[in-house]
C-alpha cells in the first residue's frame, strides 16, 4: 500500500504540474506553449516504460493514470455475479454470499470470506524516520470457508452447480475478537470458478465494512 501510494503521489504531482502549464499553451507567446510541451514529452517520450510499469498515458500526453490502464485492461465479463448482506450481532458477524451465474453451462462456484482491519499499528523493519508507515490496512484478521494453507476457494454454493440467472448462497459466522476494532473492520468476498480438474480462479470479489451489504457486480 504504501508503495503504491508513493506512486499515485508521484502521479498526482506530474498532473498538478501539467495542470498549472495549461493555460500558459494558449497564451501568444511562444515561451508558454513550449513550456506546456516540454512537460507533456517527458511521458510522451517515456510512454512505453511508463506503461509498463502500470501507468497509462493519455493520448494528448495530458496526464498520467494509474486506475484507467487497470480499468481498459483487466476488465472483462465475470462468470457470476456477488451480493453480500452481514449483520453484527454482540461479537458475532453473520455474511451471507449469493452468487448469480452468468455462463450458459452449470459450472460449481466456492466462496471465500475475508475479514480485513484497517489501521493496525506494527513498527516497520528498518530505520523508517515516516511513522506514517507503521499503521496497516487491509490485514487478514480471519478467512472463513473451509480454507487451508494453499487452499483459499472457500466451500461450495448451496446448490453446488448453477447456471445463467440461478443463484447459490453460502452463510458465514465468526466470533470477533475483542481486540479487533469493529469500526475498522470489513469483509471481503472472493467467489472463484471451477476450471480443469481441481483448479480454481476468482472470477468476482467485493467488499464493504462490516455490518454492510456489497451489491451485485458482473465485471472483474
Amino acid at each position: 500500500d504504501a508503495i503504491a501510494d508513493n506512486i499515485q503521489t508521484l502521479v498526482d504531482a506530474y498532473n498538478h504540474i501539467l495542470t498549472t502549464s495549461d493555460p500558459y499553451a494558449d497564451t501568444e507567446t511562444s515561451g508558454g506553449k513550449r513550456l506546456t510541451q516540454d512537460i507533456a514529452s517527458v511521458s510522451r517520450s517515456q510512454q512505453a516504460s511508463l506503461e509498463y510499469i502500470g501507468l497509462m498515458v493519455a493520448d494528448d500526453a495530458s496526464e498520467l493514470n494509474i486506475q484507467s490502464l487497470i480499468d481498459n485492461e483487466g476488465s472483462s465479463a465475470a462468470d457470476a455475479g456477488v451480493a453480500a448482506n452481514s449483520k453484527v450481532d454482540g461479537n458475532k458477524l453473520y455474511v451471507r454470499v449469493n452468487v448469480k451465474a452468468a455462463t450458459p453451462d452449470a459450472q460449481e462456484f466456492r466462496v471465500a470470506v475475508w475479514i480485513l482491519e484497517d489501521g493496525i499499528y506494527g513498527k516497520q523493519a528498518g530505520d523508517i524516520p515516516d511513522e506514517s508507515y507503521n499503521t496497516h490496512d487491509n490485514c487478514v484478521r480471519a478467512i472463513l470457508g473451509n480454507t487451508t494453507g494453499s487452499n483459499y476457494f472457500g466451500v461450495t454454493t448451496e446448490p453446488s452447480r448453477i447456471a445463467a440467472g440461478e443463484i447459490g448462497d453460502v452463510t458465514f459466522s465468526i466470533d470477533l475478537k475483542d481486540d479487533w476494532i469493529k469500526d475498522n473492520l470489513k469483509y471481503l468476498v472472493a467467489v472463484s470458478s471451477k476450471g480443469t480438474g481441481e483448479t480454481y480462479t476468482v472470477c468476482n470479489a467485493g467488499v464493504a465494512k462490516i455490518g454492510e451489504s456489497v451489491a451485485y457486480n458482473y465485471s472483474k
